[in-house]
């Protein structure tokens, strides 16, 4: 599938480069794509039990987007090693982070075959336990990374541990904490303390 929403008066030229190979994808969606109209939620009461094939209702889908937000594909297979939590001296981050502190996630990205590529490297932020309603995960960082065929990049993604932060209840800030933390591609989920 190839979403071009307004591509403009080069659009037709840009779709062609794209299909025939010429240019890499390297694109990425802007917002979640639902796996039906129920997914959307149930707040839409007509739709709660409109019959899909097989008798299935739209409650009985699951509950996951088709594709996700950030979700991109492109013609060449890159593969991202699991990443790490760096100090401000580059030494692997042990015990809690300041909240004024600056901390860098580290990671490979290798294209494996293909042509070269350009991807966004995603970072999102996740805390679990927190006296407040927090999202379920959060982007907190991106970078547009480009790798040569055959090649691997070491990429380093700076993040202040204030933007971590919320106001609770009484307007102070941060909360201390585990927070968890993935990248775009679903996986593993080292976290580091606040």
């Amino acid at each position: 599938m190839l979403m071009a929403w307004r591509p403009g008066a080069e659009g037709g030229t840009a779709l062609m480069n794209l299909l025939t190979g010429r240019v890499n994808p390297s694109g990425h969606l802007a917002v979640s794509w639902p796996r039906s109209a129920g997914g959307i939620g149930s707040q839409v009461p007509y739709l709660q039990q409109f019959q899909l094939h097989h008798r299935e209702t739209y409650q009985e889908q699951p509950s996951t987007p088709l594709f996700r937000f950030g979700f991109g594909l492109s013609y060449s297979n890159l593969s991202i090693t699991k990443p790490v939590v760096l100090d401000q001296h580059g030494a692997l981050l042990n015990g809690p982070a300041d909240k004024n502190a600056t901390v860098w996630v580290g990671l490979n990205l290798t294209n494996l075959w293909g042509p070269d590529a350009t991807t966004v490297v995603q970072l999102y932020f996740q805390q679990t336990t927190a006296p407040v309603i927090r999202y379920y995960q959060q982007l907190v960082r991106y970078q547009r990374v480009a790798v040569a065929r055959n090649s691997t990049v070491e990429v380093r993604i700076e993040l202040a541990v204030a933007a971590l932060s919320f106001w609770n209840n009484r307007q102070d800030g941060a909360v201390p904490g585990e927070v968890g933390w993935q990248l775009g591609e679903p996986g593993e989920q080292p976290s580091f303390k606040l």
